[in-house]
């Protein structure tokens, strides 16, 4: 039963009772409040998802003939002797991130020669918490800041910025500044966005779904300067074809490239 065309059709019956008469010429009002059709908020949820699905093949197809290259790993192994590599992998590995657990170092090496280690200042959305009570969390042995120290040591010359939804982390060292941020909010990633000034890379190292991963791109990547780098880490396979579709569309004003690592995916893109 729609109870709107229902609601509709008894006040339209009480201003004029005689149409209860005519019945062939409303017999289509009468049918229609028996229509079962329900608007897409009404849907149970695995209906929901099949319509995501779909859309999103759909939308696939239609960029079909824009590829994007998807990098592997092994491709960056002629940087293992590089120096500055070997440098970022010891910072990495004392401050006890995890990033080289994918080899992120190799990625990132391979990124920063772009731009000649040109950084002023760096943004990294993920802390990691420890906290087990906030999604996302790193585990209860996670050290908080472990990637932003390791940055601060290699960019020594470099302002730092971290954000994170766990209120309880603050890391104010000489160059690392941190602020609370939820990046499933809007409104906390625009008040965010306010009051900071443009980085040069900004790492999205947070909470790793695409809704949060899209949402933050959205308002921050505004944030970024020319020839900024923009990475998101730690995609599932599950969701690679929703960063290939969002390469293809922001084609024309970044220079996107996917990588692939043992267990993950890594989204880079630079700003034209």
């Amino acid at each position: 039963m729609n109870f709107f065309r229902l609601k509709r059709s008894i006040i339209s019956l009480f201003k004029n009772p005689q149409k209860i008469f005519y019945f062939k010429r409303y017999y289509g009002v009468y049918k229609n409040l028996f229509n079962m059709s329900k608007p897409y908020q009404h849907f149970k949820i695995n209906r929901k998802f099949q319509i995501l699905d779909e859309t999103f093949e759909i939308i696939k197809n239609i960029n079909e003939h824009k590829k994007i290259k998807i990098i592997n790993i092994k491709k960056l192994y002629y940087l293992k002797k590089n120096k500055k590599l070997i440098y970022l992998h010891d910072l990495f590995n004392k401050s006890g991130t995890d990033k080289n657990n994918n080899e992120y170092d190799l990625i990132y090496i391979y990124l920063f020669k772009k731009i000649n280690f040109k950084f002023k200042r760096i943004l990294e959305i993920g802390i990691g918490s420890n906290n087990l009570k906030i999604d996302g969390n790193m585990g209860y042995q996670a050290i908080p800041g472990a990637s932003l120290i390791a940055l601060s040591k290699f960019f020594e010359t470099a302002k730092i910025y971290g954000a994170d939804i766990d209120p309880n982390i603050r890391i104010n060292q000489k160059n690392i500044k941190t602020f609370v941020v939820d990046q499933t909010s809007r409104k906390s990633l625009s008040h965010f966005s306010k009051k900071t000034n443009y980085f040069d890379l900004i790492i999205d190292d947070g909470l790793h779904l695409p809704h949060a991963n899209l949402l933050t791109f959205e308002i921050l990547s505004n944030k970024l300067s020319k020839n900024g780098i923009y990475i998101i880490e730690d995609i599932d396979f599950e969701f690679l074809k929703i960063y290939i579709t969002l390469s293809k569309l922001i084609i024309s004003s970044y220079k996107v490239e996917i990588f692939k690592t043992k267990k993950r995916y890594l989204f880079a893109a630079i700003k034209l």
